[in-house]
């Protein structure tokens, strides 16, 4: 009996205790974080948002996570584009064309058979970047890491002459996004997608039509050459070290250029 008695208090006390403990606030609520070099968004509700979000009537993107995503993304059977930017400025582009793909008012690419492939070896580009890195690390170092995953995960094979019709870089970035392998017009074609989804400018793969090597912002980056050549890094080298010490002449030979 006492027993029975002594148990009944006990949980009488600890629903008495229950109630009188606050319940905590959320910490966080309608704020971005940076967290872990990650950006979130933290909702009314104090959580994470996820998916595609509404934010002060712009559009945003956040992985299962809550982490926020930027570049090419492909939600359910569309793809858009975010800028290429942490935080508010990463919003949703809409009406303006974009690698030279029109996205509609609502913020939808144009799906066209040309199109589409290039959108797929974007998103693929992007995926990479966002496995790789992290949203807070800063373009320069986002290359690096970017040019040293593509020197060892990628395998050198080659199956094709190279015969520079338009379209080339495209070609070959497939042979690495699906393949896992490819010659040197491969490196440098996934190089320079990869580079575009870190959000540099003036992005092009280019070919002498024997070699082929990326460019970004007037700068050599070469992660093939760099696999068989301890001359240089071959990442940033300006044109002005073509044909210096065994280093290829880049800058003569730039015949086929492919924007990105």
């Amino acid at each position: 009996m006492k027993r029975k008695r002594f148990l009944a208090l006990a949980v009488l006390f600890l629903g008495i205790l229950m109630l009188a403990v606050p319940v905590q606030a959320a910490k966080y609520k309608n704020v971005w974080k940076k967290q872990n070099q990650n950006v979130y968004y933290y909702n009314d509700k104090g959580k994470k948002a996820t998916g595609l979000t509404q934010i002060g009537g712009k559009s945003y993107y956040f992985d299962g996570k809550g982490i926020q995503r930027v570049g090419w993304q492909k939600i359910g059977s569309q793809y858009y584009f975010f800028q290429i930017a942490n935080g508010k400025k990463g919003s949703m582009v809409k009406g303006k064309k974009i690698n030279d793909i029109t996205l509609d008012k609502k913020g939808r690419a144009k799906k066209t058979q040309a199109s589409l492939r290039k959108l797929k070896i974007m998103v693929e580009a992007n995926k990479v970047v966002e496995k790789q890195t992290k949203p807070l690390m800063t373009k320069p170092q986002k290359l690096k890491i970017c040019f040293e995953y593509a020197k060892k995960t990628y395998k050198y094979a080659t199956w094709r002459s190279f015969t520079g019709k338009k379209g080339w870089e495209l070609d070959y970035a497939e042979d690495m996004f699906y393949k896992g392998r490819g010659n040197c017009f491969s490196y440098a074609a996934a190089f320079a997608f990869m580079a575009n989804a870190v959000g540099c400018s003036d992005v092009y793969a280019i070919s002498s039509g024997g070699h082929g090597w990326a460019e970004i912002n007037g700068l050599v980056f070469d992660p093939d050459w760099a696999l068989v050549s301890k001359v240089d890094t071959y990442f940033a080298m300006p044109y002005s070290l073509s044909g210096v010490q065994g280093r290829p002449n880049y800058k003569a030979n730039r015949v086929y250029i492919a924007g990105i």
